[in-house]
């Protein structure tokens, strides 16, 4: 499925998805933004995929729920095989058109991604958002290299 899920994200012009809002630390949501979701999603899908990570099982469980003819379609789509991107957006998207369905849970989902990824460029110094998601990042990435670099020495071997 993971070649599927890219082939339709490659089709970005026809699901119009290009305006998002970002959530504010106050789990607000703040001003538009012009962000490109699909290719946001598409990188996301394919690079965590290699660490086995389970961004393409939410990104169909959420495709699913914008329409329940959509979420019948994603079904049918798991028993092919990957031709191409235009075969699998079509397959998706048989008897419906992209820009009638409400594609508010897939874009929520980009929406929390962009905004964790965002969180560290835009607010360093608070940890906590206050949304859904718990924090995930180690407290390691706060110590000074000269003390982790200590640490490593002090342990001998590391790696072994």
């Amino acid at each position: 499925m993971e070649q599927h899920a890219l082939g339709i994200l490659q089709n970005e012009d026809l699901l119009g998805w290009d305006e998002t809002r970002r959530i504010q630390a106050s789990v607000k949501q703040g001003g538009t933004f012009r962000a490109i979701t699909p290719k946001l999603l598409y990188y996301l899908t394919k690079e965590l995929q290699k660490f086995g990570g389970d961004v393409l099982d939410q990104f169909w469980e959420q495709f699913g729920a914008c329409d329940d003819k959509l979420k019948e379609n994603t079904e049918s789509l798991k028993q092919e095989d990957f031709v191409s991107a235009q075969t699998s957006f079509d397959m998706l998207f048989r008897g419906l058109d992209p820009k009638n369905i409400n594609f508010k849970p897939v874009l929520e989902m980009a929406v929390e991604f962009f905004t964790h990824l965002g969180v560290v460029f835009m607010n360093p110094e608070e940890s906590k958002l206050g949304t859904s998601t718990e924090f995930s990042v180690s407290e390691v990435v706060n110590e000074e290299t000269d003390k982790l670099l200590q640490q490593v020495n002090e342990e001998g071997d590391f790696g072994k």
